[in-house]
């Protein structure tokens, strides 16, 4: 297959050049629009060799967003009517991170040999959420594999949309907290040992303050392997605690229930149920077997417990809104979106509507929280450094009035 050199702008309007490995330069020009680039120039060029697969790649987990490009690309390249084993070998000749086309060729190699592309994502991709491989095997039954994979594209893109807007908003009051404890310990550890002998030569007790840092800062001296033994003794046994069934159950059902995090939890799980629910339903998956693949795919065991009921009271000739909303776990304004597409026999699309308008009421969670929590920050750690300041700046007066007399 021949190798096409390309040059093409990206989202951000810079240059980038590569190499692709395509049967033609149509299908060059379809890769790079599953890309998200904008080429320019597009030239034949030498043959090189394919990647190699790595011995004891499966079971290794690759992040999301690139499970989301693969996803994406793969289903532009169904959508141009190229056999799924065709596709594979462009995408696999075409990686430039080498776990990628790792992956891709392990894929490839599963399809070719016989297995599902379903069984096959779901061997080779560790760390994937494990509703994609039921979307993907929903798609292969009903012969709609490319719209199925843009909907898995779409549910990727935009779980890693959210991550990165949670980790980015966290960035800020991270870096505070860091510049704060390197400020206290620059008082405490510098300042404070300076000051102290000057009271022990006058005969006058040191401010309390000035005396708890000095003892803290003496204490962890002497014994810091204690302390650091301590601490990974306590992590350890939280860590444990928290992995426990019962605990992680009860950690759940409070994380629902508490003032400021429990909407969020809610709007959270409620997103990932309805996303799920609805594209397995638009995939034709009965909405039993969508319920019971969708409790596994939310995060909180309360609101998966409470969609787990709510399945056999289905089975038993309920209604899915009747059987939710004796369960507590949604909101009423999610109740009347399934209910609303009950009667209307539309309950895929209310779903995924459902999804779209909690996501970005979820985004405006973080925002709001993200906003308010960089000045509160701001005040907490200003008051104890300011604290520890005035107490060092009253000592040295101190000091300076006694000098005097």
């Amino acid at each position: 297959m021949p190798i096409f050199q390309f040059k093409a702008y990206n989202d951000q309007g810079r240059v980038e050049a590569g190499e692709l490995e395509a049967p033609s330069a149509d299908a060059v020009l379809v890769i790079l629009n599953a890309r998200r680039l904008l080429p320019f120039e597009t030239r034949e060029g030498s043959r090189r060799a394919a990647p190699r697969a790595g011995i004891g790649w499966r079971g290794q987990s690759l992040a999301l967003p690139d499970y989301a490009t693969f996803m994406r690309e793969l289903a532009v390249l169904l959508q141009a009517d190229l056999p799924v084993d065709q596709c594979l070998k462009l995408l696999a000749g075409q990686q430039k991170s080498r776990a990628m086309a790792v992956f891709s060729d392990n894929v490839l190699k599963s399809v070719l040999a016989g297995t599902t592309l379903s069984a096959a994502l779901e061997t080779y991709s560790a760390g994937m959420p494990p509703v994609v491989a039921s979307l993907v095997r929903a798609g292969e039954a009903r012969g709609n594999l490319a719209a199925t994979l843009t909907d898995v594209a779409r549910y990727l893109e935009t779980s890693v949309e959210i991550r990165a807007k949670v980790r980015a908003a966290l960035t800020y009051p991270l870096v505070l907290a860091v510049v704060a404890l390197a400020t206290l310990s620059i008082i405490v550890g510098g300042l404070v040992p300076t000051l102290l002998p000057l009271f022990a030569d006058s005969g006058v007790e040191a401010p309390l303050v000035l005396r708890l840092a000095d003892g803290a800062t003496r204490f962890l001296s002497a014994y810091w392997v204690a302390c650091l033994v301590g601490l990974g003794l306590v992590a350890a046994a939280i860590w444990r605690a928290v992995r426990a069934p019962a605990t992680r159950a009860m950690i759940d059902r409070a994380n629902l229930r508490l003032p400021l995090l429990g909407p969020f939890t809610r709007d959270a799980n409620t997103s990932v149920f309805a996303r799920t629910l609805g594209t397995l339903l638009r995939n034709g998956v009965p909405l039993v077997a969508g319920l019971q693949i969708s409790a596994d795919a939310v995060t909180n065991r309360e609101v998966s417990a409470a969609i787990r009921k709510a399945t056999e009271d289905v089975k038993a000739g309920s209604s899915l809104s009747t059987a939710l909303r004796d369960k507590g776990v949604l909101s009423g304004l999610s109740l009347r979106f399934i209910e609303v597409g009950e009667e209307a026999s539309r309950l895929d699309q209310m779903l995924l509507h459902l999804a779209e308008l909690t996501d970005n009421e979820t985004s405006r969670r973080v925002d709001r929280a993200m906003t308010l929590l960089g000045p509160a920050m701001t005040i907490v750690i200003g008051a104890v450094i300011g604290t520890l300041v005035l107490a060092v700046m009253q000592a040295v007066l101190s000091v300076n009035a006694l000098a005097l007399r």
